[in-house]
């Protein structure tokens, strides 16, 4: 199989609401991580539309690795919150 990396951007933006703004986003990095991870059809069955080649992808989010940043915009009362996840999935490719 062809071991693939796949990287997944979030990016997210908040009214500086007090004590409640920060707490969502690493909810939503979670989800977006658990929707990975539990993804179906396991393995999927997928067709090249140039080739017509046929492989199987499995595995998907085994692996995840990911980094969280905050920064103020240039209007201070909005903070971006961004996320990179990155995926591991495999590819076996039907001969």
């Amino acid at each position: 199989g062809l071991l693939h990396q796949m990287d997944v951007y979030i990016t997210w933006f908040s009214a500086n609401q007090g004590r409640q703004a920060d707490p969502v986003f690493p909810g939503i990095v979670d989800t977006v991580m658990a929707a990975l991870r539990y993804s179906m059809p396991n393995p999927a069955e997928l067709t090249d539309p140039a080739t017509g080649l046929t492989s199987s992808v499995y595995n998907v989010g085994e692996t995840m690795k990911y980094r969280v940043g905050i920064e103020a915009t240039a209007d201070e009362r909005w903070l971006r919150y961004d996320a990179l996840i990155q995926v591991t999935c495999w590819e076996s490719i039907n001969a």
